[in-house]
C-alpha cells in the first residue's frame, strides 16, 4: 500500500485518528478532511510528514462536499476512509429531533454526498 492516497474523515479523534496514524506509518498519502484543522495541530507537530494534506470541510454541507470531491478529481485518490460520525448517547425519549437529524445528516447523508459526487 506504500504511495497510495487515502482520503479520510473523522481523524481528530477516535478510530479516525488512530487510522491516521496507522495509514501515515505505512508510507501512505493520506488528505484528511476536517471541521477544525485546530485540532490536528499537536498531531502535525509530532508527526512531521509531507504525506499529510488537510482540507477544512463541513461535511454536513452538501456545497462543500461537492466542492472537495471536484478539487480532488485531478489526484489519484485510492479509496476513501469515512470514519465521522456523531452520536448522543441516550434514550431515544432523551433525544431531541434537531440531535437526530444532526446525526442522521453527518452519519449517513454526508456519506451519500460524497458517493454521488464523485
Amino acid at each position: 500500500m506504500q504511495g497510495k492516497h487515502f482520503i479520510l474523515t473523522g481523524s481528530t479523534s477516535g478510530l479516525g485518528k488512530a487510522l491516521l496514524k496507522k495509514l501515515l506509518a505505512n508510507d501512505i498519502n493520506v488528505t484528511v478532511l476536517v471541521r477544525n484543522p485546530q485540532k490536528l495541530n499537536q498531531f502535525i507537530a509530532q508527526y512531521h510528514t509531507d504525506r499529510l494534506s488537510i482540507i477544512q470541510c463541513d461535511l454536513q454541507s452538501e456545497k462543500e462536499i461537492y466542492h472537495i470531491t471536484q478539487s480532488l478529481q485531478q489526484q489519484k485518490i485510492d479509496g476513501l476512509i469515512y470514519c465521522s460520525g456523531l452520536g448522543y448517547f441516550k434514550s431515544i425519549e432523551a433525544h431531541r429531533t434537531e440531535e437526530m437529524l444532526e446525526t442522521y445528516q453527518l452519519n449517513i447523508i454526508s456519506f451519500q454526498h460524497f458517493v454521488r459526487s464523485n
